[in-house]
C-alpha cells in the first residue's frame, strides 16, 4: 500500500518534504518528464488521485499476467 492510498483512507495522515521524491517519480512514470515540467502546483495535487489510480491498475494487470502464466506467488 502506498502513502498515497493511506492519505486518502485516513484523513490525519499528512503529505512531507520526504513524500515529494515518491510523488515526482510516480507522476514522471506515469506522464513523462514534459508534463511534470509544466504542471504547477495546485494541478500536481489535484492529478495526483489519478496518478495513483493508473500506477494501481498497472500493478493489477502485471499481476494478473503473472498469474495467467502460471507465477504462484507473483507479489
Amino acid at each position: 500500500m502506498s502513502i498515497f492510498s493511506d492519505a486518502r483512507q485516513n484523513k490525519g495522515k499528512v503529505l512531507t518534504e520526504k513524500d515529494v521524491p515518491m510523488i515526482r517519480h510516480e507522476c514522471i512514470k506515469v506522464y513523462g518528464w514534459d508534463w511534470w515540467n509544466t504542471v504547477g502546483l495546485g494541478e500536481l495535487f489535484e492529478q495526483l488521485p489519478l496518478v495513483m489510480e493508473d500506477k494501481n491498475k498497472k500493478e493489477s494487470l502485471r499481476l494478473c499476467s503473472l498469474k495467467f502464466y502460471g507465477v504462484k506467488n507473483p507479489e
